[in-house]
């Protein structure tokens, strides 16, 4: 069994066994212990005793185990009971037992990341350390060292978990409003504790917002390497909306008032931490943190940081402008609320929007849009411009790449020294990543653009015969029709019939359909290439691949800026590593932009080809019916000319109605028996051709 040390060599057999040491400070340390039986970890921390503490230090050790045991949060480091067999360990001075957190603290996350954390993890880990903070103010507890160094992450559930930690500067503010001591870590601290003023709580509210900062864009907000007098000097001039002091690479001083653009944030959400930044990284400690209509709210900050992490946003890609859309949903606020904001932001009038989902249906206007939102920050509807379908992004490769791109790719070496590595590397990451998750939701878009044309083609033709059928017999119809008029031009022209105008009238008209129909077999046959547009088959696999390969070009660009040691690296180190990457990055994508584009563009070409090819097949077809009326009219029209009147009042007027073949029949038979009629149009009436057959379809 492994033994645990006791002071002066002494041993004792038991269980627990120390594995390592996770941390340690100027006077204290903390080890990780494993119970080999139970495999229970424990995190325990202690006083260095190799030196006599000074008694305020052991005040403070002895005030953080006071308090840690009365707080009870997720989102505090939680304290366990001292094993029996560990309890040896405590000697001169009492040690702390806490749950042990695996994933380590918040700052080897931020080292790893670059121009800060994702969006998901930004309102996740807000939410965490906020709860944490907003309940030590509700215990009457100040931290007064929060810091990425003091913040661990645990798994729990198959999900991260952010811990408060080390409390050793905690004040209890039962023990009075203010506190007065400088304590906390200087890049964190409110501007009150250089002062050597009193402050509260309040003083929580600028390390808070000044991490939170720090995780949204990878660096901190004011001037990190400055010295404490120099640091006052400097932040000391910033307005009240200023959240960021730079310093930039030719040591001048830049203000903000707005969060970077190199960052994972919407739009929307963005903005709401800019607005909330502004309160919690005001100069005025009794300002801070507390609208200014409502100062005597102490928890006004948490109250609207709640708002923000409760916020639903909608995000709708614009297929034919290659962008994101994003919207912060108000409750109830229906998609044509929502289509009325992109008619003015985006410039697509709402009655030429089209807003499809992801299986190609198109949504309903009327429907709430909360009923569209998707987990994290996925795309969930498709924004298309009808006024554009066929229509490429403007893209233009050289232009619209950013100053830090130009400067890796060699197009911009005088703006060299504009640029500190780790941020130019970051900045440019930043920018492949953006390609990456562009080419995903480009290829997304194909998907639903191709599965609502297949969508519309189902069910054009389930309502209209296809093409492919109705073809041979338009064809035929008009070349019946054509062949018949052509023999009755023939022979009335023959007969030269009387009265002259009613018999050219009637040529003339039958001339005219005769070339109609002859027109119409033209197109019909023209048609002959225009065929059923196959959506069953699809390009993703070969999109796909493509995306593959991009995304593997960024997953080396991440590897290697995690591993880059830029204590030593230049701007000139950093282009050398990462041009050949980035080119075959932005190669990638834009063959991607290309193929994905061009295909999308085919299918609805092709689609609105055959859908306006079977729509005039059919105009054909009711065109042929209307002409075979119309030869008959003409018939009634020779008819009138030669009946007496007295006799055509026996008939229906054919103003009045439709002629029927009876009603033909019946005509001829007056004409055949009125011994009156000229000898030319008995003739006609002996060389009847045979009317033609109604029945015909």
């Amino acid at each position: 069994m492994p033994a645990v040390e006791m002071e002066g060599n002494q041993e004792t057999e038991n269980s627990w066994k120390n594995v390592k040491t996770i941390g340690k400070g100027t006077f204290g340390f903390v080890e990780l212990w494993v119970n080999e039986e139970t495999l229970e970890e424990l995190a325990l921390k202690q006083i260095q005793i190799a030196q006599e503490c000074k008694p305020n230090i052991v005040s403070m050790w002895k005030k953080e185990i006071e308090i840690m045991k009365k707080l009870d949060h997720r989102n505090i480091i939680r304290v366990r009971d001292t094993p029996a067999e560990l309890k040896q360990l405590e000697r001169v001075y009492p040690i702390l037992a806490m749950e042990y957190c695996s994933l380590g603290n918040l700052r080897k996350d931020l080292s790893r990341s670059y121009c800060g954390f994702s969006e998901a993890n930004v309102l996740h880990f807000t939410k965490d350390i906020s709860a944490a903070v907003a309940y030590l103010h509700t215990q009457q507890i100040v931290h007064r060292d929060i810091k990425p160094e003091n913040i661990v992450l645990k798994e729990i559930d198959n999900k991260v978990v952010y811990k408060l930690i080390d409390l050793g500067y905690a004040k209890d503010l039962n023990q009075g409003s203010v506190c007065k001591s400088f304590v906390g870590t200087l890049i964190y601290v409110a501007p009150e504790l250089y002062r050597k003023e009193q402050y509260t709580h309040t003083a929580d509210y600028w390390s808070l917002g000044t991490v939170i900062f720090e995780i949204i864009t990878g660096y901190q907000p004011f001037l990190p390497t400055y010295s404490p007098v120099k640091w006052y000097e400097e932040v000391n001039k910033k307005k009240d909306d200023h959240i960021s002091v730079q310093c930039m690479p030719d040591r001048s001083i830049h203000f903000s008032s707005e969060l970077p653009k190199c960052i994972k944030l919407c739009s929307p959400l963005k903005q709401s931490f800019e607005k909330w930044l502004k309160t919690m990284l005001l100069w005025d400690a009794d300002a801070r943190g507390n609208d200014s209509k409502e100062k005597s709210s102490k928890q006004w900050c948490f109250q609207q940081l709640e708002k923000i992490l409760e916020s639903q946003i909608l995000r709708i890609y614009h297929v034919t402008k290659n962008n994101l859309l994003c919207y912060m949903l108000e409750p109830d606020q229906r998609i044509d609320a929502i289509q009325n904001i992109i008619s003015m932001e985006a410039d697509v009038p709402s009655n030429e929007q089209i807003i499809i989902k992801g299986d190609g249906q198109i949504i309903d206007r009327r429907q709430f849009a909360k009923d569209f939102l998707s987990d994290n920050d996925e795309v969930s509807l498709f924004l298309l411009d009808k006024r554009n379908l066929n229509g490429k992004p403007d893209y233009n490769t050289h232009t619209k790449y950013p100053e830090q791109l130009q400067v890796i790719l060699g197009n911009a070496n005088n703006k060299l020294n504009n640029y500190e590595p780790k941020r130019l590397f970051a900045e440019t990451l930043y920018f492949c990543k953006n390609l990456e998750e562009k080419s995903r939701r480009l290829i997304q878009s194909v998907a639903a653009c191709r599965k609502s044309l297949a969508i519309d083609n189902k069910q054009f033709l389930s309502d209209k015969a296809r093409p492919c059928d109705i073809k041979p017999q338009i064809y035929r119809k008009a070349d019946i029709r054509s062949k018949s008029l052509q023999l009755n031009k023939r022979k009335f022209k023959s007969l030269k019939l009387k009265p002259p105008e009613t018999y050219n009238d009637v040529i003339d008209g039958w001339s005219k359909m005769i070339s109609e129909l002859e027109e119409i077999k033209s197109f019909v046959r023209q048609s002959e290439a225009t065929e059923e547009v196959d959506f069953s088959s699809n390009k993703s696999t070969s999109f796909n691949e493509r995306y593959e390969t991009l995304k593997n070009i960024v997953e080396d660009l991440n590897e290697l800026y995690t591993s880059m040691n830029f204590t030593e690296a230049t701007v000139g180190t950093v282009q050398e590593d990462v041009k050949d990457l980035v080119e075959n990055c932005i190669a990638e994508w834009e063959a991607l932009f290309e193929e994905c584009h061009s295909y999308r563009i085919s299918l609805n070409s092709s689609w609105v080809s055959f859908f306006n090819t079977s729509k005039q097949l059919q105009e054909k077809n009711n065109r042929i019916e209307s002409l075979r009326e119309e030869e008959i009219s003409y018939f009634w029209k020779l008819i009138e000319a030669v009946v007496p009147k007295d006799e055509q009042s026996m008939c229906s007027p054919i103003q009045e109605c439709t002629p029927s073949f009876s009603s033909i029949t019946n005509s001829l038979k007056l004409i055949n028996d009125n011994k009156l009629l000229h000898d030319d149009f008995e003739m006609l009436v002996a060389d009847f051709p045979a009317f033609p057959d109604l029945s015909f379809n």
